[in-house]
């Protein structure tokens, strides 16, 4: 696994159009149509697919104990486009999924939408499955699948015997690598619940970079390879400069015999 620096998209070169306006300024104003403070919105919609999902969400949550998953953020927002965008793409499609850090649910309706004959899990601390519960219900109504969605309590770093004993096909985290979030949990969580077949796709913004230094490090540590999605593969109108999304690999199974093994006399 590279660096860093290695990990983040390049900034493709600028072409000056009409009137001189560069690539990267009408890119700017297609992200500023939908990019915005959206914390005080009583809920937030999408539209995927051809269905529209309104996601409810709690305002103040970073003072009410319910932390930053109250609201939706603009990673899951770009990882759902960018599911919705390369859909056909998917081949076989997940069997399973599970989403970590589920915050108010968004994502994991995303998954369940698109992927119809997948069981899809999401997981949260317990203050924010209440409101999880609320967005499935809501939403359910107009969209059968949605309210097929499973609901666990998990804190990252616990052990879940079931989700450990299942073979997920897909892990998906949204925005969960920021100044504040245990990284080392989030690690331990996906090296309890990834198979060497799991797919763990991965959206971040690029806030702190020292701190995803320390994420990407603990994650080559544990020999996860990393593959960024290229900005081509991106929605062209949900995307933005300093969101990516990354598909990780957990290493392989180390077979029994290339273990060593020491015989006591």
């Amino acid at each position: 696994m590279a660096d860093q620096e290695q990990h983040q998209q390049q900034q493709p070169q600028e072409k000056n159009g009409r009137g001189g306006v560069s690539e990267r300024a009408r890119r700017i104003q297609r992200q500023l149509q939908w990019r915005r403070a959206r914390g005080a919105d009583r809920a937030f919609a999408l539209d995927v697919g051809g269905h529209q999902l309104e996601a409810i969400q709690i305002t103040g949550g970073e003072t009410s104990g319910l932390g930053t998953g109250a609201i939706v953020w603009d990673c899951a927002v770009v990882l759902s486009k960018y599911l919705e965008k390369n859909l056909k793409s998917f081949q076989p499609p997940p069997a399973s999924i599970v989403e970590l850090g589920s915050g108010n649910g968004l994502l994991g309706m995303v998954c369940a939408l698109f992927f119809d004959q997948a069981k899809v899990v999401v997981t949260e601390q317990a203050p924010l499955l209440p409101l999880i519960h609320q967005n499935l219900e809501h939403n359910g109504t107009n969209n059968p699948r949605v309210a097929d969605v499973e609901v666990v309590e998990l804190n990252w770093g616990d052990r879940n015997e079931q989700l450990e004993a299942d073979t997920i096909s897909w892990i998906v985290v949204s925005d969960c690598v920021f100044n504040n979030a245990p990284y080392d949990l989030l690690v331990d969580s996906l090296v309890l619940l990834a198979k060497p077949e799991t797919k763990i796709l991965i959206s971040i913004e690029h806030r702190n970079h020292k701190h995803e230094d320390l994420f990407w490090q603990a994650m080559k540590e544990k020999n996860f390879g990393v593959e960024t999605v290229s900005r081509e593969d991106l929605d062209e109108d949900f995307s933005a400069d300093d969101i990516d999304v990354y598909f990780l690999s957990p290493p392989p199974l180390v077979p029994l015999a290339a273990v060593p093994i020491t015989t006591l006399a």
